[in-house]
């Protein structure tokens, strides 16, 4: 028999009736089919991916050690909003620096272009009779 951690599951549903979701929204917005999300939903006490248990406490707004802290029978914890503010904060950097990045990755490939059009339009010069090579 699969033993169970009831304090997970009930937490995990009613954090999910609170914030208005759906199961099906809970597993598509923690990036997981609602098969994979049904062991925690149950309350299974197994190992899970620390991919899952992450994605999960982030959709309900939980600090990452939360589904450990209920499997242990300890209450889970709110992301404080200074952290979410953190958060936002760097993600908009992430998104700046991913800006910057594509600024790069053109010019970088623009000078690659340049550089293969130099070298096709020097080979072509060396390749005509009665040219010589410098």
């Amino acid at each position: 028999m699969t033993e169970t951690a009831p304090e997970l599951a009930k937490a995990i549903e009613a954090r999910r009736k609170e914030l208005g979701l759906a199961p099906g929204e809970l597993a598509q917005a923690a990036g997981v089919s609602v098969q994979g999300l049904a062991p925690l939903r149950k309350g299974v006490r197994k190992q899970y991916q620390d991919r899952l248990t992450l994605s999960v406490c982030r959709v309900l707004g939980w600090t990452p050690d939360s589904i450990e802290r209920l499997l242990r029978g300890e209450p889970a914890q709110l992301v404080e909003v200074s952290q979410l503010d953190d958060v936002a904060e760097l993600r908009a950097h992430v998104a700046e620096l991913s800006d910057r990045v594509a600024v790069l990755q053109r010019l970088v490939d623009g000078l690659l272009d340049d550089a293969a059009e130099r070298a096709s339009q020097s080979s072509t010069v060396h390749d005509q009779p009665g040219v010589q090579g410098s």
